[in-house]
């Protein structure tokens, strides 16, 4: 998200080794862009649109579980699917720190069963992943849980520099 927030660009993903995400571009230059994940673990699709906020960076984030496509476009993300407010199934553990493996896609769990946050120690800093009024979850093709428009905040991050 630093170099999100630092370089300006509005779009980025993540996947661990697990994993990968597979991107079909439509259309000439500027055109929709359908991303799917794949993989034991699925991935992360981050939207940096308004990542400086004060002391903090942050940005919209939509963990992909495997099989889900989410389809980026100008007017934003659309993920296909069937969807719920939250999953009726058992919250997962979280651990307590960011910087645990696998930290943040055990919180995105928990929040697809409903939690409304997860705090996480970042190093001198706070990570925070909270669900929003648009959150929306569903399960995946391995039954991993994938959750949508979540907002990740970092506080406090040095000021951003562009």
């Amino acid at each position: 998200m630093r170099l999100l927030a630092d370089s300006g660009q509005r779009w980025g993903v993540g996947v661990d080794e697990t994993s990968a995400l597979r991107m079909r571009w439509h259309g000439a230059g500027a055109g929709p862009v359908a991303i799917e994940a794949l993989g034991a673990s699925g991935g992360w699709l981050f939207d940096a649109a308004h990542a400086c906020a004060g002391d903090a960076i942050q940005a919209r984030v939509h963990y992909l579980a495997p099989g889900a496509v989410a389809t980026v476009a100008a007017d934003g993300v659309r993920i296909d699917g069937a969807f719920a407010s939250h999953l009726d199934r058992a919250a997962p553990g979280v651990p307590d720190s960011a910087l645990d493996d696998g930290a943040l896609r055990q919180a995105a769990q928990a929040l697809a069963t409903g939690r409304e946050r997860v705090v996480l120690a970042a190093g001198a800093a706070t990570a925070t992943l909270a669900r929003t009024p648009q959150s929306r979850a569903w399960l995946g093709d391995n039954g991993r849980a994938g959750i949508s428009d979540l907002l990740l905040r970092i506080a406090p991050a040095p000021a951003c520099a562009r």
